[in-house]
């Protein structure tokens, strides 16, 4: 018997050598099932836990050779317990897969450890004593190792503790680096949880290990624990996907602690059971996919023997030993069976709870039948727009139906799905596709929002505006796919706004996944009311001597065009009643006139006796006539004048105007209109020193500041005279700011903000060509070109 016994572990031990020694990403052999290895149940030698745990291929101590087990204080090694593992493990020919020789985790570390303070080059002294005296202990009987375990916080940076406070980001390579010197021939890995997908954690580790590689540092293999902490096992391309990466840096990938608790689930205890079934198949159908995985360890023989507790039935054995569904799920992922038997029946085609949708939904299907009346699980696979082969999502599924839920969201795309049952012994046919299912999580771009029209000058809108909201588009998927569109139903509804001031508007658009954008804002400013003016007349006045009416004016909206206050000429050369006119405009458009009248009184009759001679009269503005006259206006213009303006008309009294007037001198009237042009303003001339009063008044742009950090421009113009109208700086079409300005002869500053989009290309592009458009009052408008660069 005891040649018997030397003859297997012989055996086991060439089967472990032969099977570290094959290239890390091609296993040779099936896919092992191990499971972890008490302490407690091999200590009290427990002959039906024994029995259970040598239905395993290969052990992994589950805490027999960690630190605080081997050296328990400074120095002081014991290996007794430890060698009567190892050597159990022999004798049984089961392969044995040491963990763990450093972990990133103070709550493990004896208290010698953590009780002081050490420096760089005694901890890292410490540590590479450790890992030399275990490993040459164990040399040739231990042949994998997991060097270090658990380096890593879920974003992917490095993990706190000891370790990595004390001596930095190199006390992984440095362990490893002791690790293969004190034993050559034993295969070292890096083991990890929360790792098993593509994640930030996963993306750490794979770098980590490529520059390990590319530097020689030594390392031969990743372990994936693999605790299912919601229960519910990973998408399964997604599982495939990280141990593909692995292998294709020629390392083996273990995964080493699988275990799934169930109590995150509801329904009965086989409804539990079923879906860690799934979970567990998910897994090792992963694990079989992929050449670079050899092994999966099960993070407990049985239910009474995991570290979970046995309420959870977190592993593949009941608490009594038995199989439980998830044993079978495993079997049958790692140990394929010649088909045997009829198939199961295509399952009915496969339906979508949502589409589109934003990876929260469920796939469902009308079950199988299976011609021998025995149990069947389903296997289903996804396809998206770009993809050239179908991919698994989950194998082992118990139900009529997998749910895209929490921690695994579908990826975006367009998929098609497809099903298929097996019985255990024979797989049966795909079901027919289910197409078209859009997965969008991206949000759609902002709701543009548009104004009915232009503004009618000045930025402003007259009397009232509505602003209409309209989707911008929704991003292409991940796939290349068209991404699931805005629902016009998630379109804010117009505003219309017709008081006075400034109104904002703002709002977001969904998509039809239910992807909310990021809100858009829009300002706008309504002056609905013509502006106040007043006429005033002088009291009656003799034929000839110079009069004037005075005026004012205000607007509480867009403000005046010209001046608040200044006075009309009159004409005094003849007697009679006559209506003096005044038309005031503001920005946005509106017009109203006020009215007076005046009275030009006859000279006193001349004494008879004396000769006649002539009486000097001033020149007069305005020719008087029986009949009124009307006041010349201009056409219509989108920008009213500059200036207000008025009109004498002369009333004979005998002849009074269809004008609604006041019949005693000095009264005044108004009334306003909107669409017609204001009529010249009467009085003196300017003197332009000979040049033309439109020239004379029209600005010179001399230079543009560069771009505050607001967006502020400021625009330096000359006028020959007092001069005034209105600036703008146009790019790509539109109008990016604008301002009215008044102001004297000499240099002027106008002041301008820039667009938020502006300044946005601005800063990416730091330049920016605009048109300094330049409408003086009363003259043409005239352009220029320039770079507007940032400060």
């Amino acid at each position: 018997m005891a040649t018997l016994g030397l003859v297997r572990v012989l055996v086991a031990t060439a089967a472990a050598l032969l099977l570290l020694a094959a290239p890390a990403w091609a296993r040779s052999g099936p896919v092992q099932l191990g499971t972890a290895l008490n302490s407690t149940g091999l200590g009290n030698g427990d002959a039906v836990y024994l029995r259970a745990v040598g239905r395993y291929d290969a052990v992994t101590p589950e805490s027999a050779l960690k630190l605080d087990q081997l050296q328990p204080a400074q120095g002081r090694y014991d290996f007794a317990f430890g060698d009567r593992m190892v050597d159990w493990a022999r004798a049984n020919g089961k392969p044995m897969h040491g963990t763990t020789l450093i972990w990133c985790y103070d709550a493990v570390l004896p208290s010698w450890l953590l009780s002081r303070s050490w420096t760089r080059d005694e901890l890292i002294g410490v540590m590479q004593d450790h890992v030399r005296t275990v490993m040459d202990h164990f040399e040739g009987r231990v042949p994998a190792w997991d060097v270090v375990n658990e380096a890593f916080a879920a974003n992917g940076t490095r993990r706190d503790c000891l370790w990595q406070r004390v001596i930095g980001d190199q006390w992984i390579e440095l362990a490893l680096r002791a690790a293969r010197a004190a034993d050559p021939g034993a295969k070292l890995f890096y083991n990890e949880t929360g790792a098993d997908i593509p994640n930030s954690k996963f993306g750490a580790v794979e770098a980590m290990a490529q520059d390990f590689l590319a530097r020689k540092v030594p390392l031969d293999g990743i372990g994936l624990q693999n605790h299912l902490l919601q229960g519910d096992g990973p998408l399964q391309f997604l599982a495939e996907d990280a141990m593909r990466r692995i292998g294709a840096l020629g390392l083996a990938v273990h995964v080493s602690e699988l275990d799934g608790i169930t109590s995150t689930f509801a329904g009965t205890r086989e409804q539990k059971l079923d879906r860690q079934a799934q979970a567990f198949q998910t897994v090792a159908s992963a694990c079989q996919a992929v050449d670079a995985c050899f092994r999966i360890t099960m993070w407990g023989a049985a239910d009474n023997w995991s570290w979970r507790g046995a309420g959870e039935m977190a592993v593949a054995l009941d608490g009594s030993y038995a199989e439980k569904p998830g044993w079978a799920g495993i079997q049958e992922a790692i140990r394929p069976q010649a088909p045997l038997g009829q198939p199961p029946s295509a399952p009915g085609q496969p339906a979508a709870s949502a589409a589109p949708n934003a990876g929260i939904f469920t796939v469902s299907w009308p079950a199988s039948w299976d011609p021998e009346n025995d149990r069947v699980s389903y296997v289903l696979e996804h396809r998206d727009a770009d993809d050239g082969a179908w991919s698994p999502v989950g194998s082992g599924i118990r139900s009529l139906g997998f749910s895209f839920v929490g921690g695994r969201l579908e990826r975006q795309g367009t998929y098609r799905y497809r099903v298929r049952a097996s019985d255990g012994r024979a797989a049966g046919a795909w079901s027919t596709e289910l197409g078209g299912v859009v997965v969008d999580r991206t949000d759609p771009a902002p709701p543009t929002i548009t104004p009915d029209r232009a503004p009618d000058g000045g930025g402003w809108y007259r009397d009232a505006v509505t602003l209409s909201f309209a989707g911008a588009g929704d991003p292409a998927l991940l796939d290349g796919s068209a991404g699931s569109g805005v629902d016009p139903a998630k379109v804010p509804a117009a505003s219309t706004f017709a008081t006075t001031g400034p109104h904002t508007v703002s709002g977001t658009v969904r998509d039809r996944a239910g992807n909310t954008s990021r809100s858009a804002t829009a300002t706008v400013q309504v002056d609905a009311a013509a502006p106040q003016a007043s006429l005033a007349c002088p009291a009656p006045v003799p034929v000839g001597e110079a009069a004037s009416a005075t005026w004012s004016a205000s607007d509480a909206g867009s403000g005046l065009t010209g001046p608040a206050a200044g006075s009309l000429p009159l004409d005094t050369t003849r007697a009679g009643t006559f209506t003096a006119r005044y038309e005031a405009a503001d920005v946005a458009g509106h017009r109203i006139a006020a009215t007076c009248q005046y009275v030009v009184q006859a000279a006193p009759e001349p004494d008879p006796d004396p000769e006649p001679t002539a009486t000097p009269t001033a020149s007069p503005t305005a020719s008087p006539t029986a009949s009124p006259t009307a006041s010349p206006t201009a056409s219509p213009t989108a920008s009213p004048t500059a200036e207000p303006t008025a009109s004498a008309t002369a009333e004979p009294t005998a002849s009074p105007t269809g004008e609604s007037t006041s019949p005693t001198p000095g009264g005044t009237s108004a009334s306003g209109g909107t669409g017609a042009a204001p009529a010249p303003q009467g009085g003196p001339a300017t003197d332009t020193g000979g040049v033309s009063g439109t020239a004379a008044r029209s600005p010179a742009l001399l230079r543009t500041s560069r771009v505050g950090r607001d967006g502020s421009v400021r625009v330096t113009l000359a006028c020959a005279v007092a001069c005034g109208g209105r600036v703008a700086l146009r790019t790509g079409g539109r109008t990016s700011a604008a301002r009215r300005f008044a102001a004297r002869a000499g240099h002027t500053i106008v002041v301008l903000r820039l667009a938020r989009r502006d300044r946005r290309t601005l800063a990416r592009r730091h330049r920016l060509r605009v048109r300094v458009v330049l409408s003086p009052t009363g003259g043409g408008a005239t352009a220029r070109s320039v770079i507007l660069r940032p400060r």
